[in-house]
């Protein structure tokens, strides 16, 4: 169940490399408009995950933006919307919520609609969703600020529990080992492979194109 669990977390931390390696490749190649255009739909999920949960935490959000624009400072910024300050736990679950919406939508769509004959129309519907979400689910530095001093703060309280001897009990963390759990983590771990076969193989033919462009 650990070798799973780290295996699962090997996986997600290395589509989080290869998707901003070859959203940042794309991007030199198609420039901010085109760019903008594949990528809206899951921007576009990216945005709104960022509303929902500021919404059921009762944090109010402003304009959303769902197209790429370069920042002052010069840097290429995919979408946007306001949130009202707030406190660090709130802001937390707020900035990864495009992760944790994205990730569900995804394995879902992997679970669902994996065909289990040759059926292209599935196929290139399951492809779209991994791509698109596999490649615009992660959070951005500004949507993490303050994450820092709340992992800070969730240790030291973890920390002082632990010296307590405040545990959990036997039944809680059996029940989180079940086989279900299992099944699941095993599952998720094949299906990962997907989105990260895919953005290899793009990787891959981007730089193929790269190199054949200016070589010409």
């Amino acid at each position: 169940m650990i070798l799973l669990s780290a295996f699962f977390f090997l996986e997600f931390l290395l589509l989080f490399f290869l998707s901003r390696r070859l959203t940042s490749r794309l991007l030199s190649m198609l420039g901010i408009r085109w760019y903008g255009l594949v990528f809206l739909p899951g921007i576009l999920v990216h945005e709104l995950a960022h509303f929902l949960v500021a919404t059921l935490l009762f944090v109010r959000t402003g304009k959303i933006e769902i197209f790429p624009q370069t920042s002052v400072e010069g840097r290429v910024q995919l979408g946007s919307i306001g949130i009202a300050h707030t406190d660090p736990i709130r802001r937390f679950f707020i900035g990864i919520a495009p992760v944790l919406v994205g990730t569900s939508l995804m394995l879902w769509a992997l679970f669902s609609l994996m065909p289990d004959s040759i059926d292209i129309g599935r196929f290139a519907l399951l492809f779209f969703i991994v791509f698109e979400l596999g490649n615009t689910m992660f959070s951005s530095k500004k949507d993490m600020e303050g994450a820092f001093e709340l992992f800070i703060i969730a240790a030291i309280v973890l920390g002082a529990l632990f010296l307590f001897g405040v545990r959990l009990p036997a039944g809680m963390v059996d029940g989180f080992f079940s086989g279900e759990v299992e099944l699941v983590l095993r599952r998720a771990g094949v299906f990962l492979l997907l989105p990260l076969a895919l953005d290899g193989i793009l990787l891959m033919l981007t730089g193929s194109f790269g190199r054949h462009t200016s070589s010409g």
